[in-house]
């Protein structure tokens, strides 16, 4: 059995499913697998202990403190342990980001930005009158001819909305915004042109000629700062700390609109998003790839029998089994991939840059997690999964790629359950086009 421990989680109570934590069997240690993943969720937690114990010599050792330390997949660090106070008063420039221990997302301080970022499902998507709204108002308020809503991925910031922009992202290395979200509060810069940081940015120099900015971060509620909202002039301009406050104030609007639409295209039990956001993000992920060539497989999988399952023992039981897979899938998986709940007991992952033959390896292990998975009603009962792999051919399209990820589900249906299947060609017809073995 490819697992390194099996665990309850405490959330679900007595008659909770185990859920998987560790490193697989057959990847490297310490940090990182051989497929290049970032460090386990145990390896992270270790590292949130190592620490909270170099902090103990400056706190009392109460039995509070004893209560506070806890699992990072559970709770923020303590402020005790170092997470500063936001809202500390005005600087302008960059101010050190708060030290936090992210629920769930294994990696360094950057990694684990990019992670939150892209659990909004945000990046790529179309314009949005909520959003639009924003920005009007803020153009308005502040009499400004430049405002956005920018979130910073990877290598680039991307704007959800912009007025005076004329473009929809641009180099992040550049960017006025990559700088703001290293503060912990506004940041403002009164003439671009005598400021070292930025008087040879493409921004300044050239279109859309920015002199004067102002930009406030967009933290998430564990203090990952994911965006910027800010204004910009054509010319120079001081900005006072109470702008910077209204900015900050605008920013908290901005946040809540993204809360709210991911809670309506997340799903609850698993973490997954929604087969419409999947599809939204599976469609610009293509986009994406031809303009890099890289390599990109689709991953199809249900669970064997569940419909036996919540027949069997219930669906408090079935839905605490679809909450073990979405963790066990979400411990697997790196920032840049996608993970969608296409069905009842359908998913489906996007492994961006990966090889077929590579995530064959990785989707293996993940089938030896779900194995290991047990049931305190049911300890004999294995909870199995069926995959289906397709690689993306030069020019294809979602729907194509679907079907050919089907047809591969069909065929380890077809094996006997329980198994991983690869498939490499489009089938204009055939097995996946029916209805699956269940």
């Amino acid at each position: 059995m490819a697992m390194g421990r099996a665990r309850m989680s405490r959330n679900d109570g007595p008659n909770a499913a185990y859920d998987c934590i560790g490193t697989a069997a057959g990847s490297s240690a310490p940090g990182t697998t051989e497929d290049g993943e970032g460090p386990s969720c145990e390896q992270d937690f270790n590292r949130c202990r190592r620490q909270q114990a170099s902090a103990r010599g400056r706190i009392a050792a109460t039995g509070k403190a004893a209560r506070d330390m806890v699992h990072p997949h559970r709770r923020e660090c303590p402020p005790a342990f170092g997470k500063p106070a936001r809202g500390a008063g005005w600087r302008e420039g960059p101010m050190p980001l708060p030290m936090t221990c992210r629920p769930g997302i294994a990696g360094n301080g950057e990694a684990r930005r990019i992670a939150a970022l892209r659990q909004y499902h945000i990046l790529d998507t179309l314009p949005d009158r909520e959003f639009d709204i924003i920005t009007r108002t803020v153009q308005h308020v502040f009499n400004v001819p430049m405002t956005a809503i920018t979130f910073i991925d990877s290598y680039r910031q991307w704007f959800k909305s912009e007025i005076g922009m004329d473009r929809r992202e641009t180099d992040r290395a550049s960017s006025f915004c990559n700088r703001t979200i290293e503060s912990s509060g506004p940041m403002a810069v009164a003439d671009a042109l005598e400021d070292p940081r930025f008087s040879l940015s493409p921004l300044v120099c050239g279109p859309p000629h920015i002199r004067a900015y102002l930009g406030a971060p967009l933290p998430t509620p564990e203090g990952h700062n994911i965006g910027v909202l800010c204004i910009m002039d054509h010319v120079p301009r001081a900005f006072s700390s109470r702008d910077g406050a209204l900015l900050t104030h605008f920013t908290h609007l901005v946040m809540e609109r993204l809360e709210l639409r991911r809670s309506t295209s997340e799903d609850m039990l698993t973490g997954a998003c929604m087969r419409r956001t999947f599809e939204e993000q599976f469609d610009a992920a293509l986009h994406r790839r031809q303009g890099s060539g890289d390599e990109l497989t689709l991953v199809l999988f249900d669970i064997d029998a569940f419909k036996a399952f919540n027949d069997t023992y219930g669906h408090p039981v079935g839905d605490r089994i679809l909450r073990a897979v979405g963790r066990c899938t979400r411990s697997m998986i790196r920032p840049g991939d996608l993970f969608g709940r296409i069905g009842g007991d359908e998913f489906a992952i996007v492994l961006n840059g990966t090889p077929l033959a590579t995530a064959e390896r990785r989707v293996e292990r993940l089938r030896r997690r779900f194995a290991a998975i047990r049931l305190a009603e049911a300890p004999d009962a294995a909870v199995t999964a069926s995959f289906g792999l397709a690689g993306a051919p030069a020019g294809a399209t979602a729907q194509e790629l679907m079907k050919i990820a089907d047809a591969a589900l069909y065929a380890a249906k077809g094996r006997g359950k329980n198994a991983v299947h690869m498939s490499t060609g489009l089938l204009p017809g055939g097995p996946g086009q029916g209805e699956m073995p269940d």
